[in-house]
């Protein structure tokens, strides 16, 4: 699960993830306001309002949401890459056994080269 210290980091890293929740919340202001001088129209403001808060709220999770991806995202990546280097090491074992004969064949390709050359 994703701590609040790696939350904060994340922003502070990408602060224009700030501005989807912070511009509904900065219209809550003016929309009271006209909540107070305006009675008549209090439904349709508080219907207003009501959306400015669950855009809001949507936004912010859609941005946790987003981190979490992320870090799934960097922890298969990092999986992927430990089993890469195991898979190369592993590689590097296999190809370092000494094949039977090849000594031999080696010897005699160069006594043949020779032969041809001289």
């Amino acid at each position: 699960d994703l701590s609040l210290k790696s939350t904060a980091g994340w922003i502070v890293r990408r602060p224009q993830r700030l501005i989807p929740p912070a511009i509904p919340l900065l219209t809550i202001v003016p929309l009271a306001l006209a909540a107070g001088e305006h009675a008549e129209a209090l439904p349709l403001i508080a219907l207003a309002i009501t959306a400015v808060v669950l855009s809001a709220v949507l936004s912010i999770v859609g941005a946790r949401r987003s981190l979490e991806l992320l870090a799934a995202v960097r922890e298969a990546q990092v999986q992927f890459r430990s089993e890469a280097e195991q898979l190369l090491i592993e590689g590097e074992k296999i190809s370092r056994k000494p094949v039977a004969g090849l000594g031999d064949r080696v010897t005699r390709a160069l006594q043949i080269l020779r032969e041809q050359q001289g």
